[in-house]
């Protein structure tokens, strides 16, 4: 088996080199190249699995995208992603849609009927007989739901997680005013989800948004050699926060 299919064997515990990197960008979405270096260079980071990260990139940067690979590479998995704004995601969705993935998007307003549906669908997803993974849009007052709870004792049992992504793109007031109530319980659900890796996404990479995001989240890392509450960094920042300019 070459190099190349070994690495779609299960969700990748290591990042691949340039080249495998290449062949997945295509495999998956036909692009023949990454957009700029901090793009190819946070993908490779989270598929390490070891860490959360925060990623701050302009429009058109290539945000979506860090997580969007990583998720469609992990196999039979669901992935949610938060969002804030729903105004954006319809061209996420259909992105998603195109490269044979499931996705959903759910709100207060979802009923229980659509909740079991979703359920039964994910069940045919993450069967052995299927190959495709999971993507479930949310706004954050669902994780207080009875049905979320549901959902997620079902997940963590099965060992069907794969991500979780908060993209706040847009959205950093919350961040700079304080003003993250609704984000408590997403703060709970990290200090549930020890061995989950998650991806914050943001279009304004100052210090004091990025400190607000990371206590406030609760974010970690496993890696060696850095302090947990020491999170990487990567994207266009404008004070001296990332890892990669």
């Amino acid at each position: 088996m070459s190099d190349f299919l070994k690495f779609f064997v299960d969700v990748p515990i290591t990042s691949p080199d340039l080249s495998v990197l290449n062949a997945m960008l295509r495999k998956y979405f036909r692009y023949k190249n990454f957009k700029n270096t901090t793009q190819r260079n946070v993908i490779s980071e989270i598929l390490k699995r070891d860490s959360d990260i925060i990623v701050s990139l302009p429009k058109g940067s290539g945000r979506t995208m860090c997580f969007q690979l990583p998720i469609s590479i992990s196999t039979k998995k669901v992935s949610i992603v938060f969002v804030a704004l729903t105004s954006r995601i319809k061209v996420q969705i259909a992105r998603l849609k195109k490269r044979n993935n499931y996705v959903e998007f759910l709100n207060s307003k979802t009923t229980a009927d659509d909740w079991s549906r979703i359920l039964n669908n994910i069940h045919t997803c993450c069967n052995m007989l299927s190959s495709k993974n999971t993507v479930l849009y949310m706004t954050p007052e669902v994780v207080s739901t009875v049905h979320f709870l549901n959902l997620m004792q079902l997940l963590v049992k099965n060992n069907q997680l794969g991500y979780i992504v908060v993209d706040e793109a847009y959205h950093e007031s919350y961040w700079l005013l304080g003003d993250a109530k609704e984000y408590n319980g997403l703060r709970n659900l990290r200090n549930r989800l020890h061995n989950v890796p998650w991806i914050i996404t943001t279009a304004n990479g100052s210090a004091e948004v990025v400190n607000h995001i990371r206590t406030t989240l609760c974010l970690q890392t496993q890696r060696s050699g850095l302090p947990k509450d020491s999170i990487p960094c990567y994207g266009f920042f404008e004070d001296d926060v990332c890892l990669d300019r």
